[in-house]
């Protein structure tokens, strides 16, 4: 297995005067090419502070889009005056209105409501619940900067196709995830800091316009709900609404984790042998070409690599008291963070060569499927176990939830997976006075970077921990990107990847192709070039014909 680059093909030249040529062309492509000291993901940015930040779209679990990074500003100054005047007066309005009808209030999360539900009732018996929440978590927590959710009030069946899994009787009662994170830098690490969370850093080195919502949240309207309003005791067959808003403001809030087996989900339609593992996100730059994009998540194509980036949360998570952090960088090992494979079969095969990496990951999703395997730790000390009793591994519920056979009935059973019905908050309350954060969740949450309330915190005395983070900066030589278009290719076609349809068999694979040329044509090193560079890029075709041609040089892609 190679994962360095190279030069390929490189044959004896005709004449002085051509390998003079060539020798002042290698100079001139080693002094802007990259260099690969370390993971790039690791190398500190040289350019100046007032580059844009980066940030990360999240979509619901419903959606088929991808989390996507792009410029944080994308709109032009003016644009953003007007917006934000007319967002902030309606948040004035709003914040005035929540106030007068529900009496004073000192909470710092503005709520933008919408009902779906045609009966208005309803409607203002889940929008004093969100505000309720709010207020509820207002009254830990202290928010240097207002938080903005967007709620919305629907039927998951019909408006998100989330419907009742006949099979588990399972139906979702709500979600809620951070509307956008900002890229960060902190130490060796990329993470991906919730908006909320970072609105309460106030030692970064430049301002930031913030985006409009902090949060996105849903709840289910085909829900039998509890309201706390009503006065009435709860029924065995209803689920507490108040409850259930302040569990997902808190993953709205950054108790979320970047581990999944969406990477595995990928590779393993190309090996149905392959064991199961994990993996954090999967990067993808902002400036990444549009043909390389076009053929991400297809058969055909390169398929580039550029590290994995994780959450804030995820550097608190242990398995076998070893961070999950350190695994991480070592998955960032692979390729360095930026190579280019020739697609998506020597992408595999390489992964499966690489006996390291791929073996870590597949201990993590081990772990993250057997109760106790992952927890929370803070100096050293156990805080939560995480819920890894879900095998297979569940994304939404594995990690991002604590152990529910552990805390359900103590201090910290708010963010145990599972609703509970026929039980509401009121009732909990008066067997754990704290309110529904529990002493370990806040502790967690002021790890992250949350303060927390002089009037909650005399109880447990937490100290708020913010570390030194530094916006990210895409580093100039990312394959496939704008700034490094023609990288080698990375082939590896020695592995079990194939293509998963009988009438795809006799070709196998683009690298066996390329591979057969190699062995077969005494021209290899054109061959070759002309065609990764008519595939992958074909603007750059006649550029590369007449560079070729005369010296028989290869093809960087």
């Amino acid at each position: 297995m190679y994962l360095g680059w190279r030069r390929r093909g490189i044959i004896s030249w005709p004449s002085i005067a051509t390998t003079t040529v060539f020798l002042l062309l290698l100079l001139l492509l080693q002094q802007i090419g990259p260099v690969f000291s370390e993971p790039l993901l690791q190398q500190q940015s040289k350019l100046p502070l007032s580059a844009i930040p980066f940030c990360v779209q999240h979509h619901s679990t419903s959606s088929k889009n991808k989390n996507t990074i792009q410029p944080c500003f994308e709109e032009s100054q003016q644009q953003r005056q007007r917006r934000h005047s007319s967002t902030y007066n309606k948040r004035e309005k709003k914040q005035n209105v929540n106030n007068s009808d529900n009496g004073s209030t000192n909470a710092m999360i503005i709520i933008d409501f919408t009902c779906e539900s045609t009966n208005q009732d309803e409607c203002n018996k889940v929008k004093a619940s969100l505000t309720k929440a709010s207020e509820y978590i207002s009254s830990v927590l202290v928010f240097k900067t207002p938080l903005y959710v967007n709620a919305t009030y629907l039927s998951f069946c019909q408006q998100l196709g989330q419907c009742e899994e006949a099979s588990e009787g399972t139906i979702g009662t709500g979600q809620a995830y951070p509307s956008v994170s900002y890229l960060m830098q902190e130490g060796n690490t990329t993470r991906m800091y919730p908006q909320a969370l970072l609105k309460q850093y106030h030692n970064l080195a430049k301002s930031v316009d913030w985006y409009e919502y902090d949060m996105n949240a849903y709840f289910n309207s085909e829900i039998t709900w509890y309201y706390e309003d009503d006065g009435n005791p709860i029924k065995e067959n209803e689920t507490d609404l108040l409850l259930t808003i302040i569990h997902e403001f808190v993953h709205g809030l950054g108790f979320v984790s970047a581990w999944s087996d969406d990477t595995y989900e990928r590779f393993s339609m190309y090996d149905s042998t392959m064991k199961k593992f994990l993996t954090p996100m999967p990067l993808n730059p902002p400036n990444e070409l549009p043909e390389v994009s076009a053929v991400i998540d297809s058969e055909e194509g390169v398929q580039p690599y550029w590290g994995f980036v994780d959450f804030p949360l995820d550097k608190l998570l242990y398995g076998n008291k070893y961070p999950l952090t350190l695994t991480t960088q070592v998955l960032n090992e692979w390729g360095n963070s930026n190579v280019m494979f020739a697609n998506i079969l020597d992408m595999v095969n390489d992964w499966l060569n690489g006996k390291n990496f791929r073996e870590q990951a597949e201990a993590v999703y081990q772990m993250a499927t057997e109760r106790g395997g992952i927890k929370i730790m803070i100096d050293n000390v156990e805080i939560m176990v995480l819920e890894t009793s879900l095998s297979p591994f569940q994304d939404g519920s594995s990690l991002t939830h604590v152990d529910q056979s552990t805390y359900a009935t103590t201090d910290d059973y708010l963010m145990c997976y599972s609703a509970m019905r026929g039980i509401s908050l009121n009732n909990l309350s008066k067997f754990h006075p704290l309110g529904p954060l529990g002493p370990s969740l806040v502790r967690v949450l002021a790890k992250l970077g949350y303060f927390i309330q002089p009037s909650y915190n005399q109880h447990v005395n937490i100290k708020t921990v913010q570390p030194n983070i530094s916006f990210w900066v895409p580093p100039v030589d990312l394959v496939g990107t704008v700034t490094n278009p023609s990288p080698a290719v990375s082939i590896n076609a020695n592995g079990p990847a194939h293509i998963p349809s009988a009438s795809d068999t006799p070709s196998s694979s683009a690298s066996s192709f390329i591979s057969l040329l190699l062995l077969s044509s005494p021209l290899s090193s054109f061959t070759v070039s002309l065609f990764i560079c008519t595939k992958l890029s074909p603007r750059l075709l006649f550029f590369y014909i007449f560079i070729t041609l005369p010296f028989f040089y290869s093809c960087y892609y």
